[in-house]
């Protein structure tokens, strides 16, 4: 009785790492196909700087307990000229 138990157990085990490895497999191909047909394009004529800094803001926590944080990263990029801020959006 519990060899028929302990071999359905194992038999179970296979059959779950084999489907997980079959979608890994499957994923791979897919990223693999979109990576091939993917296009970077190049940029032009972008300019140049003396100075580059770029500062990640992370908000997560606040100095006052009345307000609430939220997870999340915004990136203030300084350039001789330009002050960009970028919120990646998640």
């Amino acid at each position: 009785m519990y060899d028929q138990i302990f071999l359905i157990t194992i038999f179970i085990i296979l059959a779950i790492i084999s489907i997980l490895y079959l979608r890994f497999r499957i994923g791979k191909i897919r990223v693999r196909r979109y990576c091939e047909n993917y296009l970077i394009k190049k940029l032009r004529d972008i300019g140049e700087t003396e100075r580059l800094e770029i500062l990640p803001l992370i908000d997560w926590y606040t100095d006052n307990e009345d307000l609430i944080g939220e997870e999340g990263v915004f990136y203030l990029i300084e350039t001789d000229e330009n002050t960009i801020l970028f919120d990646r959006i998640q």
